[in-house]
């Protein structure tokens, strides 16, 4: 009888003190009902993850933001491996082109794939303009086979990025 007593006292008290909340918090919890309506956003789940359907519109490829954008993202890669202390090993990429761009319907989100060199690789990332400014909001992609490319590099994390200076020589090139 003591038991059900606080346990009724624990479900009035919580509804009373926590109310009936949505959103803004990641919707879990053992006392609360799981939504089946809920956002990725109040899960917490990253966008490049996120299956429920958004809209996305092709934007055009030769516009300010999606150039400058497009610039802003590989000089974020280039800013990653001068962080991680490998520009010794790793060569500085240079903008080669934009592949693809498309806006996010309703917020001022770009997902962009664009080509540098010296690697040819093609790397994606969603950015959100914010006034003149842009925010890399997802992990950066690397879309195309790069093999050995960044062989030189200590951490997965950074070996699709890097393009070693050094590039290892291959049976059919010797």
């Amino acid at each position: 009888m003591f038991c059900c007593i606080n346990f009724c006292n624990i479900y009035f008290n919580y509804r009373s003190e926590f109310g009936d909340i949505r959103g803004g918090i990641r919707a879990k919890s053992i006392l609360r009902p799981i939504l089946y309506d809920r956002t990725c956003e109040e899960m917490e789940i990253p966008d490049e993850y996120c299956i429920c359907e958004q809209t996305w519109y092709n934007t055009d490829i030769h516009g300010d933001d999606v150039t400058n954008a497009a610039q802003f993202l590989i000089n974020d890669i280039n800013d990653f491996l001068k962080q991680k202390n490998l520009t010794e090993i790793c060569e500085t990429l240079d903008f080669i082109e934009i592949i693809s761009a498309k806006q996010l319907e309703n917020r001022p989100v770009l997902k962009i794939v664009v080509s540098a060199s010296p690697s040819y690789g093609k790397y994606e990332a969603q950015l959100l303009k914010e006034k003149d400014n842009f925010i890399i909001i997802t992990k950066i992609i690397r879309l195309d086979e790069y093999g050995e490319q960044g062989y030189c590099t200590p951490g997965e994390d950074v070996r699709p990025l890097c393009y070693c200076r050094r590039q290892l020589t291959t049976s059919a090139t010797r």
